[in-house]
């Protein structure tokens, strides 16, 4: 069991300091990335499971929250991904947005990387306690970290329109910071955990391409990346 936290605490954070390396025209100051890390990991993750418990009473209190798969689906899309997305996001937007290191597009990639991942390792330590060793490699599925590549792209994009006054594309890509990782968490949680094969394989091969995309486009970012 000790090997198995191990693993599932040092192989997300070998991805954060990947993305910290990549990030060559400035890195980030890693007191900063700690305070979001660790919001993230313990703030973030109490405050999720509090929500989703809530959330998951009221729909279930509902009539379509009992109807078998409609009632899965918005479980898992509008409960728990958007809960857990949100709470993300959120140590990126409050602790980050408005500081000066935050000074190049780039930069927002790393932070909502780092919040993702301090999400995923106490989350990843909680299903361990819980679920055993044999849950290991499951949870090395690098879901939270592409969400946060893809968050933190959208909300670099949102910060060189809020500095150019571009107000509407500024919420624009606010919003796309929420939504696609909405989508990639919601659809991954609700086909694995629905227990229907075809789904299962769709979901995980989808997961490894999606993977190969966002480790490729990172480094495109990371190439044009560009001050704000």
């Amino acid at each position: 069991m000790g090997i198995a936290y191990i693993i599932v605490s040092i192989v997300p954070i070998s991805l954060l300091v990947y993305v910290w390396y990549l990030d060559r025209l400035e890195h980030e100051p890693w007191s900063l990335i700690a305070k979001v890390f660790l919001f993230s990991a313990l703030l973030g993750t109490a405050a999720a499971a509090l929500l989703e418990e809530v959330g998951g009473a009221i729909l279930q209190s509902t009539f379509i929250g009992q109807v078998p798969y409609i009632g899965d689906f918005l479980y898992f899309f509008f409960v728990v991904a958007f809960v857990e997305e949100f709470c993300k996001r959120l140590p990126v937007t409050r602790i980050v947005w408005n500081n000066p290191a935050f000074d190049h597009r780039f930069d927002a990639i790393v932070y909502c990387v780092a919040s993702a991942i301090g999400f995923a390792v106490a989350e990843n330590i909680m299903y361990v306690g819980m679920f055993g060793a044999e849950v290991t490699i499951g949870r090395l599925i690098p879901v939270h970290t592409i969400c946060g590549v893809f968050m933190g792209y959208y909300l670099g994009c949102a910060k060189i329109c809020e500095r150019g006054r571009n107000m509407a594309a500024c919420s624009k890509y606010r919003t796309l910071s929420l939504l696609i990782p909405m989508i990639i968490h919601g659809t991954w949680d609700f086909c694995v955990s629905v227990d229907v094969p075809l789904l299962e394989w769709f979901v995980l091969i989808g997961i490894v391409v999606l993977t190969i995309y966002a480790f490729i486009r990172l480094k495109t970012y990371a190439k044009f990346d560009a001050p704000l």
